[in-house]
C-alpha cells in the first residue's frame, strides 16, 4: 500500500508542473508576444483610417397592383385569374436594375465625368458638352461600379421597393436615387401610355 500512495501523489502534481512549465516559457516570451499585438493592433487602426468613408441614399417605391396590370402585355386574355404578386414585384426589381436604366441616369448625370464614381474620370475625353466619349469599355466598367453601389429589394409584406445606392459621397448616393426612381417612374407612365394606346386603336 505505502509504494501505491506515493504513485498518486507523483501524478497529483503532473498537471501543476506543466502550469509552472507554460508560464515559464510565457514569461520569457512575453515581449515578443506584446510586440506581436501592437504590431496587429496597429495595422487594424491604420488600415481602418485609410479606409473611405461610405455613405447610403434611400428611396421607396409603391408598386400599385391596379397600375402595374396595365403592363402585364402576356396577361391581358386572361380573366378571373390572380397571378402571384411576388411575381409582379420581382419583375419590377429586375427592371430597376436593368442596364438600360443604369445607362440612362449615368449620362443624364454624367457620371463618366464623375470622379466619386468614376476614378478615371478626369482622363476621358470630352464632347463639345462636356459628357465624356464612352467606349464599350468604359461603359462595362461604369456599370460595373453601378451595380457594386445598387441595391434594389422588396420591403417584406408591403408593396414597396427599396432603392439603395452607397457612393464615397452623400449628395451623389442621394442624386443617383433620386434620379433612377424618376426614370423608372417616367418608364412605367410611358408603358402605361403605349398600352392604353394600343387598346383603343
Amino acid at each position: 500500500p505505502p509504494p501505491l500512495q506515493g504513485s498518486y501523489r507523483a501524478l497529483g502534481r503532473e498537471p501543476e508542473s506543466v502550469l509552472r512549465n507554460y508560464w515559464r516559457i510565457l514569461r520569457k516570451r512575453l515581449w515578443s508576444i506584446l510586440l506581436v499585438l501592437a504590431v496587429v493592433l496597429t495595422g487594424t487602426i491604420l488600415a481602418t483610417l485609410k479606409m473611405t468613408k461610405k455613405y447610403q441614399a434611400l428611396s421607396h417605391i409603391a408598386i400599385s397592383k391596379e397600375s402595374n396590370s396595365n403592363l402585364r402585355m402576356d396577361d391581358a386574355n386572361e380573366s378571373g385569374s390572380d397571378f402571384d404578386y411576388n411575381i409582379e414585384l420581382d419583375t419590377q426589381v429586375s427592371i430597376i436594375q436593368s442596364s438600360s436604366l443604369a445607362l440612362q441616369v449615368i449620362n443624364d448625370l454624367n457620371l463618366a465625368s464623375n470622379p466619386s464614381f468614376y476614378a478615371q474620370a478626369a482622363s476621358l475625353p470630352k464632347t463639345v458638352t462636356g459628357q465624356a466619349k464612352l467606349d464599350p469599355k468604359i461603359e462595362a466598367d461604369l456599370l460595373t461600379n453601378w451595380d457594386a453601389g445598387l441595391g434594389v429589394s422588396k420591403v417584406p409584406r408591403t408593396r414597396l421597393l427599396e432603392i439603395r445606392f452607397v457612393s464615397p459621397d452623400p449628395k451623389l448616393a442621394a442624386q443617383i436615387v433620386n434620379a433612377l426612381t424618376i426614370a423608372y417612374v417616367e418608364r412605367n407612365f410611358k408603358a402605361k401610355y403605349e398600352s392604353t394606346m394600343r387598346s383603343t386603336d
